[in-house]
């Protein structure tokens, strides 16, 4: 009886991690009253299992309010974070993929437009999306014009109709919302330009969680994964 005791306290006392995520297609689809899913949500998985914790996932919650949690210690994890100096002073920041955040997309018939391409020197960036501070004035450098749409629809809206030459943002979202409007379809694509640099996604750890004793454990899992190509989302892309 004392050993069967002992067991079912030692399977309680598992830690149990919150993941603060938000609905962010394809790579994981989480709206209210629905359970996560996707292949974020299948790596996080197979990682709480590797790293023997319990997984749990926050309330739907934008990334700007996830960050402020994390930095309270009122959660544990997220993904898909950029790294800045200040998310390095509260955050663990373990890398596990590659971040596309700076790609070019254009309007298919207007760069076939060979005048047009000419003086196609309209660059928009959007106001929900994450930036680093210097983008901007590079930009501008190389002899483009910055503006700046309210929302990522917006700037897509923009491009179709020719109010813009370019948007530039996170490619998994924008093929993801592209894909998602037929008029879009086949109209708005991706360009290749020598301004978009490949820079590393990382996972965080808040240096407040209650469960920061193990953040080695799960980097040294995180890291196998890694070897083993089971965090690269844009593989095969």
């Amino acid at each position: 009886m004392l050993l069967l005791t002992s067991g079912t306290v030692f399977a309680q006392e598992k830690p149990a991690l919150e993941w603060c995520l938000d609905h962010l297609p394809p790579r994981q689809f989480y709206q209210e009253n629905s359970p996560p899913h996707g292949p974020m949500v299948d790596m996080m998985k197979e990682l709480a299992a590797r790293a023997n914790f319990e997984l749990r996932f926050s309330l739907p919650t934008p990334i700007e309010r996830c960050l402020k949690r994390m930095q309270a210690g009122n959660t544990d994890l997220m993904t898909g974070l950029l790294l800045t100096q200040e998310r390095a002073g509260y955050l663990y920041m373990l890398p596990f993929d590659e971040a596309r955040s700076l790609s070019w997309f254009v309007n298919k018939e207007r760069v076939q437009d060979k005048a047009l391409a000419a003086t196609g020197r309209n660059v928009t960036l959007m106001k929900d999306r994450f930036y680093d501070q210097h983008v901007p004035s590079v930009l501008q450098q190389n002899g483009y014009q910055v503006r700046w749409s309210e929302t990522t629809d917006e700037a897509l809206a923009e491009l179709f109709t020719g109010v813009t030459d370019v948007i530039i943002g996170p490619q998994h979202i924008l093929e993801y919302l592209i894909a998602s409007q037929p008029r879009y379809q086949g109209a708005l694509v991706l360009q290749p330009s020598d301004l978009t640099p490949v820079s590393q996604v990382y996972l965080a750890i808040s240096r407040k969680s209650a469960s920061e004793q193990l953040q080695e454990q799960i980097a040294k899992e995180l890291k196998e994964m890694v070897r083993e190509g089971k965090t690269h989302f844009y593989t095969d892309r």
